[in-house]
């Protein structure tokens, strides 16, 4: 098993979501991330599958401009 971290963007909510999932190739994590948030296949589009666990730095919100549907600035 190889994790792989999956960027989606869940339609319902219309908003991003990233988890790491521990399958033996990137489309059978997809299926089983979208099998855990029991979403069908038009609720769930992909966006990314990065190799390997992905970890966030921390930045300076006031000085970037964030994606549509992400935390609004303060």
């Amino acid at each position: 098993m190889n994790p792989f971290t999956i960027f989606a963007y869940i339609l319902p909510d219309g908003a991003h979501y990233v988890e790491t999932i521990s399958a033996p190739d990137a489309t059978t994590a997809i299926l089983q991330l979208r099998a855990k948030l029991e979403l069908s296949k038009e609720e769930f589009e992909i966006v990314a599958v990065a190799v390997g666990e992905t970890q966030f730095a921390h930045f300076d919100i006031r000085q970037a401009q964030l994606a549509p549907y992400s935390a609004r600035s303060p």
